[in-house]
Order: C-alpha cells, then structure tokens, then sequence
C-alpha cells in the first residue's frame, strides 16, 4: 500500500499536519514570525531556482480554483512563450530563474551557477552586473505585475536570487 505522510506525521507528532509547498508555507512565516506580521494582504515572490509566488488574501492562503495560484513562472515574459522550454519550465522561469541567469551570462566552462553570477557582479564584474541588472529589469516588472493584479500590503523578495541584495537593490531601482 501507500504511505499517507498526512496522517502518519500526525500520529507521531499528535498535532494536525498539513503538507504545503515551499512558497506558499513561506508567506505563511513571513506573516506568523517575518516581515508581515499582522498585514492580511501579502505577497511572497520566490527568485532562485524556480520562481514562485505565495499570497494571502484577507490572512488566507490564495489557493485558486485548481490549487495552482501563484504558478507565476508561467508568466508569458522574460523568455519565448512558445519555445518549448518555456511551455515546460514557464517563460519567466526560463528568463530569471538561476538556469536562465547563468544562460544570459553567456558562454562559461559549464560549472557556472547563478550565485557565482552574483558574486561576481558584486565585485563589479560587467558581464555579471549586466546579467543582473537585466535579470532584476525582468523581475521588477513581475513585481509590478503582482502589485497590479492583487495590491498587496506587501511584496516581501526571497530564494536565493530574489534575497540577494545586490538583486533587491536592482530591482528598487
């Protein structure tokens, strides 16, 4: 038979349990412990390996109809919509997740990762302080987006790109 993790965490831990994606348990912190505690109205936009948004609205989690709100890599910016990558990974993905940063680098040895990518243009690199400036033009306008569709209280940046501060302060500007 299967495993019901659920119910199996629940037995031991004699607590409820509920099983949630990195995203969306993060704006959940974000207001318990973090940036937004006390707002009912925030967002949490996830740049590094993927990238992802997780909202509360009125202090619920936004689910949607299908339970798939906040699959914002889907986006039809930053890259091809229609190349084949991006039906798969999403557009945005493609444009400003780390695969993407580390491919509009351009050419390296094949090691390259998107946190070297920001090493690098913080030790004034151009080639790493254009690709991040680029990667953070794309991001503000995701940023935007957000605000526009859902208005929140708050936009809070987080992964490992999205928290970098050379990257925040790109996206500010």
């Amino acid at each position: 038979g299967s495993l019901d993790i659920t119910k199996t965490l629940k037995g031991i831990l004699r607590c409820d349990v509920i099983i949630e994606n990195d995203v969306n348990a993060a704006v959940i912190g974000e207001s318990w412990k973090g940036n937004s505690i006390g707002l009912g109205s925030v967002a949490f936009i996830s740049l590094g390996t993927g990238i992802g948004l997780g909202t509360l609205v009125n202090g619920k989690l936004m689910r949607g109809a299908k339970g798939t709100a906040g699959e914002i890599s889907y986006l039809p910016f930053g890259a091809d919509p229609y190349h084949p990558e991006s039906l798969e990974r999403g557009a945005l993905e493609c444009g400003i997740g780390a695969r993407g940063i580390v491919e509009r680098y351009g050419p390296h040895d094949g090691s390259l990762t998107a946190r070297d990518v920001l090493e690098q243009a913080d030790e004034g690199d151009p080639q790493a302080l254009s690709t991040v400036r680029e990667t953070a033009r794309l991001a503000a306008l995701l940023v935007v987006s957000v605000d526009a569709m859902l208005d929140p209280q708050k936009i809070i940046l987080g992964g490992n790109v999205g928290r970098h501060p050379l990257m925040v302060r790109f996206i500010q500007e």
